[in-house]
């Protein structure tokens, strides 16, 4: 059987709101968070989904996260002002 090599691959908004809906579907929003970070790290900026699918994952584990939600509705209302 050939093996599978890795393709590199430029990470771009696309692919970043791929990986956090798939961490988020599986339960692992605190990677999920990471990864926001890392993309705002990058100078990547975050679009509607990137926002939307973190919330979404924050609001299924429910209220122990609630400052985290406030903090990324906000930067959202911000970045819809702007």
């Amino acid at each position: 059987m050939p093996s599978m090599k890795p393709r590199s691959m430029t990470k771009n908004c696309v692919t970043n709101n791929v990986q956090n809906r798939l961490r988020e579907e599986a339960g692992r929003v605190l990677e999920a968070k990471e990864l926001f970070k890392d993309i705002r790290a990058q100078s990547h900026f975050p679009d509607l989904m990137t926002y939307s699918t973190l919330l979404d994952g924050l609001r299924k584990q429910g209220s122990r996260n609630l400052k985290d939600v406030l903090e990324l509705f906000s930067e959202l209302s911000q970045m819809a002002a702007a």
